[in-house]
């Protein structure tokens, strides 16, 4: 789990816990990273629908693993319209790739965020002969031939 000593997580935390995050327990800095994230998702949803009530939030998840991402499905549920969990293929199968639109549309928003691109899949290496695994391709070579604009970029939480 990647834990934050940034001043306003380690302001918060002293306030909840009474003490330093430094001297954190692993199942403390676990709620304060759930907390903060829920927080964060209840926030930005109050200000979505204060500009628009018919815009939808999703968040891209990782399931119930509050461990790794701070993300916990069931806390943020309410703050958001749904939850998507977007892999290069469909499941519970492995053999129904995204389609080319859709694969295209993935990776721009993750670009246009400022997010890293990490695409995988978890069948057999054919699936990028198809209309998706081909989308992932001239993805990559825009990324690659455009490397100058994002390399260098710095994480902004």
């Amino acid at each position: 789990m990647h834990k934050c000593y940034c001043p306003a997580c380690s302001k918060e935390f002293k306030a909840v816990y009474g003490k330093p995050i430094t001297e954190t327990s692993y199942g403390e800095h676990l709620i304060s990273n759930v907390d903060g994230i829920t927080d964060f998702m209840k926030e930005i949803y109050g200000i979505v629908k204060s500009v628009n009530p018919e815009l939808m939030l999703y968040i891209n998840n990782s399931a119930l693993r509050a461990d790794v991402t701070g993300s916990n499905t069931r806390k943020v549920e309410p703050y958001v319209d749904t939850v998507i969990f977007i892999a290069g293929d469909y499941k519970p199968r492995s053999f129904y790739m995204h389609t080319y639109h859709e694969t295209k549309l993935y990776y721009a928003q993750s670009l246009a965020n400022g997010a890293n691109v990490w695409y995988g899949i978890q069948g057999p290496f054919d699936q990028m002969n198809t209309e998706g695994g081909k989308a992932v391709i001239e993805m990559n070579a825009f990324i690659n031939k455009h490397k100058d604009i994002f390399a260098g970029s710095k994480e902004q939480s």
